[in-house]
């Protein structure tokens, strides 16, 4: 392009039409790009998080962790809930616009420079901005997110000192198969020889062992090497070896905060700890739309839930409060997710449905969602064309003592949350 753009919207916005395909998977062309530039370079420690469902929390523990410790931490993290520099934090701070628009007008250089040219995705193009800006930032530890499987995905450029993969469920088969051993493989793509990898969900698919055998990957696992168990009084008690740590309240699911524990564990002499420090670190630790109370009274709760597994677990969390009142939900989802295996769990739990419509691609209307809760046998469903005209209509119908629950979508969340923050400044 002749004149780069001005500011952080319209890089983004650039970005957006770059590309023919919103994903392509496959390092190939990013390779070329980073080796241009002869990045990304890190010379401290690397954790690379791939998995279904608990990598944000996973992330979020490590940096709630190595944060109350005193390090440095940077994270790279997908998507955003709101602002596009959530997904790059520098020792707890957003990355700047400046600074992003700065890095990205490198990689753009270097782009078109490349022989014959090259073409990236938003991801790709923006995921190696954020891997620039970590490797050139002044820090101790660097936790990077997957966006999509593992092994072709543009994370992936960087070697990672502990890989850890978090839960295998069925999500985004188009691209990464249409059974569970198809898509371990893909995920333990982040594995390194040499290295530590974490697996955290029981009853793991064999790919995970048989692709840690393979690279040569030092493979430990829930259940066999380390554990986390509830305990009579409702506490915790994590354990690996002759370590135990007692943690009485969680924020977070159990699994992202064992599989922190640990990864904390293996890299005690990289990163010293005082190990009775982890407790209360490891029970503050919160992240933006898992399990979220935006509201009180009634209270509402925000989910980023969207496939079968992710809408267990919230079942399970469900369970566990005390609610004196009816359960309202509004639901928004994609049209590609396993929508009715995801109801399902859920069904139980919620007295009235408010489902709404995503605008954008791949999203569901709310006459689809409408019509597939009716299929599962729900009677009480409110429709509604957007999720901020649901959550208007279910706070003027529910009561005090009832809650609210906001789930569905990544897009669900974000829409819910920039909802709230308009009324609180109104």
């Amino acid at each position: 392009m002749s004149q780069l753009p001005s500011n952080l919207a319209d890089w983004l916005s650039y970005l957006e039409q770059l590309h023919p395909s919103t994903i392509e998977l496959g390092l190939g062309r990013l390779k070329q790009v980073a080796d241009k530039l002869g990045v990304p370079n890190f010379s401290i420690p690397v954790v690379t998080v791939a998995g279904t469902n608990g990598k944000g929390s996973t992330i979020a523990t490590l940096e709630q962790i190595y944060s109350d410790a005193g390090y440095k931490v940077g994270c790279y993290t997908s998507p955003h809930m709101i602002r596009f520099n959530e997904r790059i934090r520098l020792a707890g701070n957003e990355a700047d616009d400046g600074l992003i628009c700065a890095t990205l007008a490198r990689i753009e250089a270097a782009r078109t420079n490349v022989e014959g040219g090259v073409s990236l995705t938003y991801f790709e193009f923006t995921t190696l901005a954020g891997l620039i800006i970590l490797s050139e930032a002044e820090l101790d530890v660097v936790l990077l997110e997957v966006g999509l499987g593992g092994r072709l995905d543009a994370i992936n450029i960087a070697d990672c000192d502990l890989a850890i993969v978090t839960t295998i469920a069925l999500d985004h088969m188009d691209y990464l198969g249409h059974d569970l051993e198809g898509i371990a493989r893909e995920k333990a793509g982040i594995m390194r020889a040499g290295k530590p990898a974490l697996y955290g969900d029981m009853n793991p698919p064999k790919a995970i062992a048989e692709e840690a055998a393979l690279v040569g990957a030092q493979l430990q696992m829930t259940g066999n090497d380390f554990s986390m168990q509830r305990q009579s009084d409702k506490s915790w008690l994590w354990q690996s070896g002759s370590e135990s740590i007692a943690i009485n309240q969680l924020q977070l699911p159990w699994q992202s905060i064992s599989l922190a524990l640990k990864a904390s564990q293996l890299l005690q002499d990289c990163l010293p700890l005082q190990r009775d420090k982890l407790a209360t670190s490891v029970a503050k630790a919160s992240l933006t739309g898992r399990m979220q109370t935006v509201m009180q009274t009634p209270q509402v709760i925000v989910d980023v839930a969207h496939n079968p597994q992710a809408a267990e677990n919230l079942q399970k969390q469900l369970a566990e409060q005390n609610c004196q009142g009816k359960t309202y939900a509004v639901i928004a989802m994609l049209s590609d997710k396993d929508r009715a295996g995801s109801l399902q769990f859920l069904l139980d739990s919620v007295d009235s449905w408010y489902v709404a419509g995503l605008d954008m691609p791949r999203g569901s209307s709310s006459q689809s969602m409408a019509d597939l809760l009716s299929d599962l046998s729900v009677a009480d469903i409110s429709r509604c064309d957007t999720v901020a005209q649901a959550i208007s209509q279910v706070l003027q119908q529910a009561s005090p003592q009832d809650r609210v629950l906001i789930f569905g979508s990544f897009f669900t969340v974000s829409q819910a949350m920039q909802y709230f923050q308009q009324e609180r400044l109104a």
